[in-house]
This record gives structure tokens, C-alpha cells and sequence, in this order.
């Protein structure tokens, strides 16, 4: 809903800087989570005691074997109208102690240290809610001077999910020393992706006229020449299906199919799709061009011609590395468009416009066919 609000800096994104690399904590973000979930269940040992109390007298966790074994022995068993009675039996009782592990709390220290390198001294403020819990479990799991670790085949499971998370984040951090600042779980692709969005949305503003809001949950809607164009971002395509735009399409590859942008055309009881995929890559050679649209075009079917192979038009795979050369992409419906903020706007301008162009065009001579039969 932020990107279909007209109003608000969220819709009209400005510059404010510039920095060479954007570190990403979301292993951080994960390595925290798993320390939270460490603190609430941390794995204990009873600290046990054997004592022998008076059948009957609660107290302690009972150990038949143990009284089976000592009773007669300890003159704890006598016999009555034919029948052996035990007066005693044996108890196993103590406090519970948390385990400790050299091998957790260097780790944990270690994810402390290596952030707190990456960072100058006053922006460590910023990520204290995520490094908290993970410095506690270093304080908790702190061993006596000494103590070694048992084999960690024998760890409990909630220090083997923690040791794995730190070593997934040391690696991340360690691996992407570069660039300096930090700004907490900012996700790149999502904000290209919501550019994407808005910078469509604005191309069909200027050739349909201001968009409206769309009962169908579309993310905005035109009409034209008896056609209703939606503009979709992110439609969960089911495998069980789903119903957009007065079809029912099916996901094959996968449980859910999710593009980041769906163009629907519809006329009448007939429509016509396309997907936009944003790219934040780097990078982008041809194979993987024809590897990310692959499942769109192959994955998605729909229910009343199951054997229609693509369903959709076409895949336009929109990135801010250099565009691949797809031969035949009329043949294989797959373009890219390399644009971002700041370059390749007209072009992806006019390829926007190309793909209306032949949605409608496509439904306007499916009618023609129709109408000859």
C-alpha cells in the first residue's frame, strides 16, 4: 500500500548520498533470532543425588532400577502375608544447571568483536537490539577456566542451530569486509523492486491517464478502448491456482510463483498477461536471462487449457547490469531492459509501451479469430 500512496516521499524517491557498498546484516538478523530462541529453551543438565525416602513421601525423580537393585540390601524390603513390600525407594534429586560451552560463547564473543571492528564506534548504538541476545548467550553459555567441550556430536540441538548461524554470519561479515557504514537489514532488491513499480506504473499513467484504485487487489488499474489493464506486483500464483483477472493460472515449478510485476489486458472474458521481473544484479549473462524467465513461462498454466505452453506472453527481465543479448527473443519471449533511477528510463519507457501494445493487440485479434468461426 506505501507504493500506491499518491502522496508521501515514499512514492517520489530522491537521492540523498551516495556509498561505495551497502553491508548486509540480514545473517546477523538471523544469527540473533537463533540466539533468542537459544536464551528461551537453554538446554540444562539435574544435577542428581541419589537419596532413599519412605515409599509414599513424594520428593525427588524415582529410580526403579536403583531400588530393585539396593533395596533388599538396605533392609528396605519386607514380607507380609506372603507378599515382599518396599518400605524405601531410591530418588534421583538436585538443581538444574545450564550447560555451558567454551566453543558457544567464542562464537558469540567473535560476532561481537567482528561487528563492532566493522563499525565507528557510534553507529554499534544502532545494532544493539540484534547483538544483545547474541552477547547474553555469551554470558550465559561461559564455561568455568578449564572446562573443554564435549564431541559436538553429543550437543544439544539448540547449540548446534546457534554454533551453525554464527558460522554463516562470521563467513558473511568476514567475506564482505568493504565500504564503511552500516545501514540495519536494508534490502536492496526490494527497493529496486518498488522503483520498478512505480516507474511502470508511471508509464501507464502518462498514456492511459491517472490510475485507480482496483477492486481486485491489483496494485492499480486503467481502462481503454473497451480494455481494463491492471498492474499487479507480486500475485501469489498458487499451485492449486489462483484467480487474476478473471483467470485462473496455476504455478507447476513450484508450490507459489510470485513475479515481482503482472500486466493484465482484459477484454471481455479474455486476458492477456505479461510478467516484469526486477534484476538488482551486478551482472547478467544469457543463460541466466533465459533461466529466470523460464519459470514463468513454463511454470504457469491455466486451468482451462492446461497444455497452453507459455500462459504468459512474455517474461521482460528489467536489471541494472548490462542487458544480455537474447537471440530470437521474439521466439523465446524473453527481453531484458537494463535501467535504474538514473539511466535507461527511455528505453524502459518504450518497451512498457510495447508490451500493452501487443497485450491488447494480441486479445484484439484472438476476437477476430473467434468471430470467423
Amino acid at each position: 500500500m506505501a507504493i500506491a500512496r499518491e502522496t508521501g516521499t515514499f512514492g517520489a524517491p530522491e537521492v540523498m548520498g551516495t556509498v561505495e557498498t551497502l553491508r548486509d546484516w540480514r545473517s546477523l538478523a538471523a544469527c540473533a533470532n537463533d540466539a533468542g530462541t537459544l536464551l528461551a529453551s537453554w538446554p540444562s543438565v539435574l544435577d542428581r543425588q541419589q537419596i532413599w525416602l519412605p515409599v509414599g513421601v513424594t520428593g525427588g525423580v524415582e529410580d526403579l532400577m536403583g531400588t530393585e537393585r539396593s533395596a533388599e540390601a538396605r533392609g528396605a524390603v519386607h514380607e507380609r502375608d506372603d507378599q515382599l513390600l518396599v518400605s524405601q525407594s531410591a530418588r534421583w534429586r538436585g538443581a538444574r544447571r545450564n550447560l555451558t560451552s567454551v566453543t558457544i560463547s567464542t562464537l558469540a564473543t567473535t560476532i561481537i568483536d567482528v561487528v563492532r571492528s566493522s563499525l565507528p564506534e557510534d553507529q554499534v548504538g544502532l545494532l544493539r537490539p540484534v547483538l544483545d541476545p547474541i552477547a547474553t548467550v555469551a554470558r550465559v553459555a561461559a564455561a568455568p577456566a578449564g572446562f573443554r567441550d564435549p564431541d559436538p556430536s553429543s550437543w544439544p540441538a539448540p547449540f548446534v542451530a546457534f554454533a551453525a548461524a554464527c558460522m554463516r554470519t562470521l563467513a558473511e561479515l568476514q567475506s564482505s569486509r568493504r565500504g564503511t557504514g552500516v545501514v540495519p537489514f536494508l534490502d536492496t532488491d526490494e527497493l529496486y523492486e518498488a522503483w520498478l513499480a512505480i516507474a511502470v506504473r508511471r508509464v501507464l499513467d502518462a498514456r492511459f491517464g491517472p490510475w485507480s484504485a482496483s477492486a481486485s487487489g491489483a496494485l492499480a488499474s486503467w481502462e481503454s478502448d473497451d480494455a481494463t489493464i491492471e498492474l499487479w506486483i507480486k500475485p501469489g500464483i498458487a499451485r492449486g491456482g489462483t484467480d487474476i483477472a478473471g483467470s485462473r493460472l496455476h504455478a507447476l515449478v513450484a508450490e507459489a510463483l510470485a513475479p515481482d510485476l503482472l500486466l493484465t489486458v482484459t477484454r471481455g472474458e479474455v486476458a492477456a498477461f505479461a510478467v516484469i521481473d526486477a534484476k538488482s544484479w551486478a551482472s547478467m549473462l544469457p543463460e541466466q536471462a533465459l533461466e529466470q524467465s523460464a519459470k514463468y513461462l513454463y511454470g504457469i498454466r491455466r486451468s482451462d487449457d492446461p497444455t497452453l505452453v507459455p500462459a504468459v506472453a512474455g517474461v521482460d527481465l528489467v536489471t541494472c547490469a548490462v542487458a544480455p543479448r537474447i537471440g530470437a527473443s521474439d521466439l523465446s519471449r524473453v527481453r531484458v531492459v537494463s535501467a535504474t533511477p538514473t539511466s535507461g528510463l527511455d528505453g524502459l519507457d518504450d518497451r512498457i509501451g510495447e508490451i500493452t501494445d501487443q497485450l491488447i493487440a494480441s486479445l484484439v485479434e484472438r476476437e477476430h479469430t473467434a468471430s470467423e468461426f
